[in-house]
């Protein structure tokens, strides 16, 4: 029996990677803010003249200024946790990894792609 050829270009990469670390401190989070279905926003914002920084958090927070939009985001799973990620937001964001560092209780971004993001 043959099969058809896999379509390559539909196939997306996972753009941004969450520790073990990240996704433990996000379900401890997860259960105060946000419904399990809720999807994480991760962004950058900024421009390269004056710099770029994160945005993170989840899409149903009414501080999110990132509607979610099925036109215009990607929504990945990683750990277990829908990503949305803006489309135009992806070439920056690829091969990230979200972190978390118990000792300072903060995340922590790893980026190949993107020098001076804090």
């Amino acid at each position: 029996m043959r099969h058809a050829p896999v379509d390559n270009s539909r196939v997306i990469p996972t753009i941004v990677h969450l520790t073990d670390a990240a996704a433990a401190a996000l379900r401890r989070y997860l259960d105060d803010v946000s419904p399990d279905d809720a999807p994480l926003r991760v962004a950058i914002e900024g421009d390269p003249v004056h710099g770029y920084s994160y945005f993170f958090g989840y899409s149903d927070d009414p501080s999110n200024p990132y509607e979610l939009d099925e036109q215009v985001d990607i929504i990945q799973r990683s750990k277990g946790f829908p990503v949305a990620i803006r489309r135009e937001h992806a070439p920056y964001l690829l091969g990230a990894t979200i972190d978390y560092d118990e000792s300072r209780c903060a995340f922590r971004f790893d980026n190949p792609n993107v020098a001076g993001v804090i």
